[in-house]
């Protein structure tokens, strides 16, 4: 297998949205002034482009002139990134390094005394260490006095705590209120920043997989195979628009063609099994799990047939279907949510009030287990079916959330064994038994408020729309049906009211 591609910077599909808003800061300071947004989180899972906007960042410094300083902190990029934490002088001369338009004698007069003493002289180094700071943050004011200055970090993630608070502290907290000075931070999960003065002024944004016209972006920029972007809808259904999965399959889909393969929209759906294998394998293990306990990541390819669960519905799927928890003690499972959790590609779902897969890799590997694995597909669905049936029953707090994750999982298995026709027939079954046994009796106002959050939920719910779920036929008849209980109940109240 041929290792992962790794784009060259004329490749890159732009991050519009991203790039904009640091270049509509940056314009605003030098024609208008300050402003308070100066801290900038952008988060995904791994292969989802964070180090490319990182890269694209830059770019738009040097097209627009911009002082700007750039620090990895994935010791495999940046080999220094490791000693920061014991030597966080390191990391200033860094930024410093740079940033150096212009002299700063008082700096590097700062950093040389501090590298002269002892390593056991602690005080005197922390003293000294106080004084590189404060030097290089007059340094940077220097700068600000004439343009923006920009501070870019790559793989926060694999940043040391320790670093992480010592940055905020020393750099970040200060820096970041004259509204100059502005701060981008890019990796896995949000940062925990500290100070108030700090989070207050942060936007975090998570970087989400690319739309289909992106993905033909990425299609487009291949200028050895340019009859591809035909297929590019078609890999964007594959690979959920994951950058680093288009560019897997597009790569394959060159190699095909290189080596007198057809390929075309017509011959596409000879090759997608193996293209998907290639980016399950590629992409998914070698590269989202790398770093991942193997348990964990055959638990995670495992729940990534649920849109959301808690632990009673971790442990049903996983003690019954996964063989590394066969033996796993019942108790355990809180723990592992913990560990799930911990990877970052777990992540809590406010809307379903549970935790799920990230959605771009849970659709990947959905797909690869129906495809390959059709059997385990069925019965982690069905396990699914039971248990929120049992919740619909019991738990009125969400049970509009429960009935619509029923609807989901039974639209999975009619995938497998139903025309659209009959799945449409059974959905509409299942919907109306839940109508007429929980949302009849009661208080008239309490039912159309509960009628309301299902149908709003049917409505949001981008995923059920997709053809190969429900569809919006299919989605737009369960409302018919719940908009019909609902008049029933309204005209049922009017009448008790007239009697």
């Amino acid at each position: 297998m041929s290792s992962l591609p790794v784009l060259e910077q004329e490749q890159y599909v732009d991050r519009e949205d991203q790039v904009g808003l640091l270049r509509r800061a940056i314009n605003y300071i030098r024609l208008s002034g300050p402003v308070f947004q100066t801290i900038y989180e952008w988060t995904g899972i791994p292969g989802i482009g964070k180090t490319v906007l990182v890269e694209l960042l830059r770019d738009l410094c040097v097209e627009i002139g911009v002082p700007y300083a750039h620090i990895d902190f994935d010791p495999d990029h940046n080999p220094t990134a490791s000693r920061y934490a014991t030597e966080p002088v390191l990391l200033i001369k860094g930024l410093f390094a740079q940033l150096g338009r212009q002299k700063a004698v008082e700096l590097e007069q700062a950093v040389a005394y501090y590298q002269q003493l002892p390593s056991g002289d602690t005080y005197q180094r922390d003293m000294a260490l106080d004084e590189v700071v404060r030097a290089f943050r007059r340094y940077v004011h220097q700068l600000l006095e004439k343009d923006p200055v920009v501070f870019l970090f790559d793989s926060t993630d694999q940043a040391s705590p320790i670093v992480l608070v010592w940055l905020e502290e020393y750099i970040v907290s200060l820096l970041s209120q004259n509204g100059r000075c502005l701060f981008v931070f890019v990796g896995r999960t949000p940062l925990h920043w500290r100070r108030f003065e700090v989070r207050r002024r942060v936007r975090t944004d998570k970087l989400m997989a690319f739309e289909p016209r992106l993905v033909r972006q990425q299609f487009e920029k291949d200028r050895k195979h340019p009859k591809l972007i035909v297929l590019s809808e078609r890999v964007h259904r594959m690979t959920n628009g994951h950058p680093m999965g288009n560019a897997v399959v597009l790569r394959r889909l060159g190699e095909l063609a290189d080596a007198g393969k057809e390929i075309n929209e017509e011959t596409f759906s000879t090759y997608e099994p193996e293209l998907l294998d290639d980016l399950v394998h590629e992409v998914i293990n070698g590269y989202v799990f790398q770093g991942v306990r193997e348990e964990l990541a055959n638990a995670c390819r495992a729940v990534a047939l649920l849109r959301q669960f808690d632990v009673i519905l971790l442990r049903r799927v996983l003690s019954e279907h996964v063989p590394d928890f066969k033996e796993y003690p019942r108790d355990a499972y809180g723990g592992l949510l913990g560990l799930l959790h911990t990877t970052h590609l777990v992540e809590w779902n406010d809307a379903r009030k549970g935790y799920e897969i990230d959605p771009t890799l849970r659709r990947i590997l959905g797909r690869h287990t129906r495809e390959r694995n059709p059997k385990l597909y069925v019965q982690i669905n069905q396990a699914a079916l039971e248990v929120y049936r049992d919740w619909i029953e019991r738990v009125e707090d969400n049970r509009s959330v429960y009935i619509i994750e029923e609807l989901y999982h039974q639209a999975c298995l009619g995938r497998t064994i139903n025309s659209r026709a009959d799945l449409r027939i059974k959905l509409a079954e299942q919907l109306r038994a839940h109508l007429n046994n929980h949302y009849t009796q009661g208080d008239p106002e309490l039912l159309a408020s509960a009628l309301e959050r299902l149908d709003k939920g049917l409505e949001r719910d981008e995923e059920l729309w997709q053809d190969d779920v429900i569809g919006g036929g299919g989605v737009a008849y369960l409302r018919e049906i719940i908009a019909a209980h609902k008049k029933q109940v309204e005209q049922r109240a009017n009448i008790t009211k007239a009697g």
